[in-house]
């Protein structure tokens, strides 16, 4: 459909007055949300005027649709967020959790007789000749 150009800077302010309040979802799913939001409208835009469109036609279509503060927090109820940040005092403590277990694991791996055979085995003299293989 080919808008005039003030009902696409219409539909583009509704659009950026809706990017804020999507700030907890992840940068493609923003766009995929602008991308649909943009769609929904034209597409209603074009049903509702048979081709036509005109500027109050586009305030009524959006007067019926959720206002941007819809689109922010609540709606992470019903979307939930994949990728949760950590908080700075959990980051601590995981990283913190991680070293011991690390530190642990050497430890025992290295107090274990069976799988530290390479301690026991002497070190070559530093004025020693090496030895040769006998043909």
């Amino acid at each position: 459909m080919n808008l005039p150009i003030e009902l696409k800077t219409r539909i583009a302010e509704h659009i950026a007055a809706v990017e804020p309040h999507l700030s907890n979802y992840p940068m493609d799913e923003q766009r995929e949300i602008l991308q649909t939001l943009e769609m929904r409208i034209q597409n209603m835009l074009e049903t509702r005027t048979n081709g036509k469109p005109d500027a109050e036609s586009l305030e009524a279509i959006i007067a019926e649709m959720d206002a941007p503060e819809a689109y922010g927090p609540a709606s992470a109820l019903v979307a939930p967020q994949k990728n949760r940040l950590r908080t700075p005092g959990k980051r601590i403590l995981f990283y913190c959790s991680m070293a011991i277990l690390c530190l642990l694991f050497i430890a025992i791996w290295l107090a274990d007789p069976f799988s530290s055979q390479w301690m026991d085995e002497p070190a070559p003299a530093e004025n020693t000749p090496p030895t040769q293989a006998i043909p």
